[in-house]
């Protein structure tokens, strides 16, 4: 029951990483890379997700100074 959770959990990421990003593109060594839509870097599809969970927390750091 855990692993089907657990998958299920992995494809609904999937698909917010793949909402976010604008195009695949293939990189260096056949390594398909992602443009991130905020930044506009080039970067490898494994590592798009935390690459946009950094984005959201420098965004809450951001805001966090900014009412203090």
């Amino acid at each position: 029951i855990f692993q089907k959770l657990q998958m299920k959990e992995q494809k609904a990421d999937r698909k917010r990483v793949s909402s976010h990003a604008a195009a695949v593109i293939s990189g260096i060594n056949g390594v398909q890379q992602v443009e991130c839509s905020e930044c506009g870097l080039h970067i490898p599809t494994n590592t798009i997700k935390r690459h946009q969970q950094k984005h959201e927390k420098d965004a809450e750091r951001v805001r966090s100074t900014s009412s203090n």
